[in-house]
């Protein structure tokens, strides 16, 4: 797998937004940093002065995608929607266009597989799911290679989690 990082320009990364669309996870309750949560959604704590869900959406720029879907729950729709229109507004530096898909919640419990249940009539052909609070760089083009690399039946079924166990506060 190739270790190069998204600011490196690849000639495939022109097709990774044709072949994939990009989800970000915007949902969480964010109960390990409760508070700050309870007044602010996870995806908009503020980190060197902008929302945290701006770091996935800038990282994805680099690879040449030209829109996100952002998914999450109806009672932070709103708060979403505002916070980045108010980003885009102040430094014009969100390069990508967005749509917000909200679902109502009754169980704060929803796992990350539920909530992408939601997202039917969205999706038309595979795509990477982020977290809002990817803060960092993700090498798509090497997930791109390790979900191709399987014949069709595995790429049919194929889910790459990329994560990192955090204990319990």
């Amino acid at each position: 797998a190739s270790t190069a990082s998204a600011t490196e320009a690849a000639p495939e990364d022109a097709k990774l937004h044709e072949r994939y669309q990009v989800v970000i996870l915007a949902g969480g309750t964010g109960h390990k940093l409760r508070t700050f949560t309870e007044t602010c959604p996870k995806a908009l704590l503020p980190i060197a002065n902008r929302p945290m869900i701006w770091y996935p959406m800038k990282m994805v720029e680099q690879y040449g995608f030209q829109e996100v879907i952002i998914l999450t729950r109806t009672h932070m729709e709103a708060d979403i929607r505002q916070a980045l229109e108010r980003q885009q507004q102040e430094t014009a530096d969100i390069g990508v266009r967005w749509e917000v898909v909200a679902y109502e919640d009754e169980d704060e419990l929803m796992d990350t597989f539920e909530a992408l249940a939601h997202l039917e009539g969205h999706i038309q052909k595979d795509f990477f799911v982020l977290s809002c609070d990817l803060v960092g760089d993700a090498n798509l083009r090497a997930l791109d290679g390790v979900h191709r690399q399987g014949g069709d039946e595995s790429r049919n079924a194929c889910s790459i989690l990329l994560g990192k166990y955090v204990e319990e506060p």
